[in-house]
C-alpha cells in the first residue's frame, strides 16, 4: 500500500497539473469547443501517458536538487552519439516506445495535425527536458536517448497519418498545438515542484 500512496502521489502531482491546464485553456477558448466528452476523456488519457512519460524516464525535481545539491559530474553527461549503443539496446527501444504514443496523441489533442518538423521540435523539447532535469537526480544524460525519443515520437506521428489516410480527412477546428504544449509544460512543472518521492517514502517507511 505505500508504494501504491507513492505512485498516486506521483500521478497527481503529473496528471492533475496537465488536465486543469486543459479546463483552464477551454474556459479561455470556448468557441474553439475543446471541451466536448470526447475531448475531455483523450485530455485525461494525454494527463495518465504524461505522468507514465517522466515516470518511467526518471525526470528530475527540485527536491532531487536539494537532496543531492547541483555539483554536476562530467561522467553524467554522454553527448557523443552512439557510444556504447550496443550494450543497451533494450533501453534505446524503451526510449522509442515511450515516445511513440507522444506523436500519437499531440495531434489527437490538439484536433490539428501538426507538421512533422512541429512534432519533431516538440519531441526534441520534451526529451530536453527530461535529459536535463537528470543532471538533479544523478542519472546519466545522453544523447541517445534524446534521438531515439524523437525517433518514437515520430513513429507515433507516422502511424497516426497512415491510419487517417485511409479514412476521411478530419476537420482542423480545433484547440490547436498549444493546447498539448500547454498540458506538458504543467505536468512537467507540477511534478518537478511538488513531487518529493524520497521524503514521501521517508513518511510512508519511517526511515
Amino acid at each position: 500500500m505505500e508504494y501504491l500512496a507513492i505512485y498516486v502521489c506521483e500521478l497527481a502531482c503529473t496528471a492533475i497539473p496537465a488536465f486543469i491546464a486543459f479546463l483552464a485553456y477551454g474556459r479561455l477558448r470556448r468557441r474553439n469547443r475543446s471541451s466536448g466528452a470526447s475531448s475531455v476523456a483523450l485530455a485525461a488519457v494525454f494527463s495518465a501517458y504524461l505522468f507514465a512519460l517522466f515516470h518511467f524516464t526518471g525526470a528530475g525535481t527540485l527536491h532531487d536538487a536539494m537532496r543531492f545539491g547541483m555539483d554536476f559530474n562530467p561522467h553524467q553527461l554522454s553527448l557523443v552519439p552512439f557510444t556504447g549503443f550496443l550494450g543497451d539496446i533494450e533501453g534505446h527501444v524503451l526510449n522509442v516506445l515511450l515516445f511513440v504514443p507522444l506523436g500519437l496523441l499531440v495531434p489527437m489533442v490538439s484536433g490539428t495535425r501538426p507538421d512533422a518538423l512541429r512534432m519533431a521540435l516538440m519531441a526534441v523539447a520534451t526529451s530536453v527536458a527530461i535529459e536535463v532535469s537528470q543532471l538533479l537526480n544523478s542519472r546519466v544524460t545522453d544523447v541517445d536517448d534524446l534521438l531515439m525519443n524523437i525517433i518514437g515520437a515520430l513513429l507515433g506521428y507516422g502511424l497516426l497519418t497512415l491510419v487517417s489516410q485511409t479514412r476521411k480527412e478530419r476537420s482542423n477546428e480545433g484547440p490547436g498545438i498549444i493546447l498539448p504544449t500547454v498540458m506538458i509544460v504543467a505536468a512537467f512543472l507540477g511534478r518537478f515542484l511538488l513531487y518529493d518521492e524520497m521524503g514521501l517514502a521517508k513518511l510512508l517507511f519511517s526511515f
